[in-house]
Order: structure tokens, then sequence, then C-alpha cells
């Protein structure tokens, strides 16, 4: 993640996409990592996600040239859940294996 790029480094400036895309990835891998039942999974999902985005927007106070935004910890949040609840959603489209109890 660019948190740690100074803020006159950072190419193209502020992305909402970037936020959006990178912790929509994140949401769903996370997911998918803690496994067990899916809406279980995807609130545990969250949590993390949201920690990891609080934390990140901490650490940008350390950073030349960056502030911490509640905007984008809300849209890391964003990305974050829509992932993870898309994995959900595919997974529950998926037909069950042998030895799943997932739901």
């Amino acid at each position: 993640m660019g948190s740690s790029v100074p803020g006159s480094s950072i190419p193209g400036g502020y992305s909402l996409y970037g936020h959006l895309g990178e912790y929509f990835v994140l949401g769903a891998l996370t997911a998918l990592a803690v496994g067990g039942k899916r809406s279980t999974a995807v609130a545990i999902a969250l949590l993390l996600c949201a920690l990891y985005a609080a934390s990140d927007e901490f650490h940008q106070a350390f950073v030349p040239m960056r502030v911490p935004d509640p905007l984008d910890w809300l849209a890391d949040v964003t990305g974050a859940t829509v992932g993870a609840i898309s994995l959900a959603l595919w997974a529950a489209r998926r037909p069950p294996r042998v030895g799943d109890d997932r739901q």
C-alpha cells in the first residue's frame, strides 16, 4: 500500500478507486482466510479490515505531507465490505462440495 509514500510523491494524487479496489481484494481474501461459516467469516473480515484501515490512517500522521482522513477509512471499509460480501455471495452460488458445511 502507498500509505508510507510522502504526499508529494503520490503518482496521480488521491484515488477513491484505489482505496476501494485495494480493500475489496483485502476484504475478500481476509474472509477467505478466516473460513468457517460465511456470515461469521464476513463479520470477522470486516472487523480486521476496519482495524487495519484505522491503523493505516494513524500511520499516515507520521508520513511527510500526509494526514489521516476519516473519508479514506470509510472508503477502505466500504471496499472491504463489498469484497467480503461478494466472496460470500459467490461461495453461496457454487455447488456444495462433499463435507462442505459452510452456510
